[in-house]
């Protein structure tokens, strides 16, 4: 799962990018995507996509938390990799156990947490990984883990605001322990633009935006491993 509090940040692209490129060839993953996001940018793609065919690497769903709740161990047997596409506002009405998020978190192995240069000046971010934390120690309780780990997107090189993402997040890793992936995703157009049919990931790249996917790609995927 990806997730954080702050839009636009892309958590729904880095969960088109990865559900397409490791359910596709050289990974050939069982993979679905939950699209939970009251939103529901990724399953309206994937209706949009069906103008284009119906043979697709992956499935994607639109469903309520409920309906994920309730089928979770069916699709724990029928699927290698379940990506969870959801929103991560939390009200500060309501106490950690009745945050609408809780119940998805209490059942993710590994939430990885974007972050994007020159939106890092409020808070967000880390309420939304002191919550993740909060979870991560309720889980352990219980005898499970939840992994969290950070990583950078929408990079762009030698940019002013991405050298001092860099200072921001090493002071994130010394106060929390978050790990971060050594790969940061780029900030490319076709990345933005991509759908739920053709995985951009190519097993050897000859652009720059190629071989930043595929190092990225990699990475994640021993993550998940």
């Amino acid at each position: 799962m990806f997730g954080n509090m702050k839009g636009g940040i892309g958590k729904s692209t880095a969960t088109l990018l990865s559900a397409t490129a490791l359910s596709q060839a050289p990974f050939n993953k069982k993979v679905i995507v939950l699209d939970l996001d009251r939103q529901g940018s990724l399953s309206e793609l994937r209706e949009l996509d069906k103008d284009d065919t119906n043979n697709f690497s992956y499935d994607v769903r639109a469903c309520s938390v409920e309906d994920f709740y309730s089928s979770l161990d069916e699709l724990d047997t029928k699927y290698d990799l379940i990506f969870l596409d959801t929103g991560g506002k939390l009200d500060n009405n309501l106490p950690f156990d009745k945050q609408e998020i809780t119940p998805i978190l209490l059942n993710t192995d590994v939430l990885f947490v974007p972050f994007v240069a020159g939106n890092f000046g409020t808070d967000a971010t880390l309420k939304y990984l002191e919550y993740a934390f909060k979870i991560k120690t309720l889980k352990k309780s219980k005898g499970h883990d939840l992994d969290i780990i950070g990583f950078v997107n929408m990079y762009i090189k030698n940019r002013k605001e991405d050298n001092q993402l860099n200072n921001y997040l090493n002071e994130i890793a010394s106060d929390t322990g978050l790990k971060f992936l050594v790969n940061r995703l780029g900030f490319y157009s076709a990345y933005r633009g991509a759908d739920t049919i053709k995985s951009l990931y190519k097993k050897d790249p000859s652009t720059t935006q190629e071989r930043n996917l595929k190092l990225w790609i990699n990475e994640l995927n021993k993550n998940l491993e």
